[in-house]
């Protein structure tokens, strides 16, 4: 991977340099929703077994200045992540327990939430011919039509929180 941009819309790009192949194009494309439903479980588990919620927030925070230090490359990205890696970090050390604990269950209720919005917005957008989703890049890599990507993305254990 090269760089990572995030957008106030809610828009991002990954660029990455690796060699094209209808594997990594579907892992990489499939990874916006697999990847939220994912981190949404490992912090619902993470919220559950830690007592204070506090090490899971610092490393939380360590992995988004780590991924900040290694992959952004432009202003609005470097400040809304460096701004959260600070906040995590902040309410780590500062916050009390059940607040830290509750951020937890927040921010995997959220993940949770925005893989079945993206799937949505997915599916809504598939008739504008727009050619950006996710589910229309599944579809050049596969042939596979972008509706079908992105009903199985809605339907599938992924799609739904944990």
């Amino acid at each position: 991977m090269d760089a990572i941009r995030i957008s106030p819309d809610q828009g991002g790009l990954t660029l990455s340099r690796f060699a094209p192949s209808v594997l990594r194009e579907i892992v990489i494309s499939s990874a916006g929703y697999v990847g939220s439903a994912v981190s949404a479980c490992v912090l619902l588990y993470l919220a559950a077994r830690s007592r204070n919620g506090r090490w899971p927030l610092v490393a939380l925070a360590g992995w988004c200045m780590l991924v900040t230090l290694l992959y952004v490359r432009d202003a609005f990205t470097l400040a809304f992540v460096s701004a959260c890696a600070l906040a995590l970090a902040l309410l780590a050390r500062f916050g009390a327990s059940w607040l830290r604990r509750g951020v937890l269950v927040f921010l995997a209720a959220f993940s949770c939430c925005y893989a079945l919005y993206d799937i949505r917005d997915d599916l809504l957008h598939l008739t504008s011919g727009s050619g950006g989703t996710d589910a229309d890049a599944l579809a050049r890599a596969t042939f596979i039509p972008a509706i079908v990507w992105a009903s199985l993305g809605a339907f599938s254990p992924s799609g739904s929180c944990c």
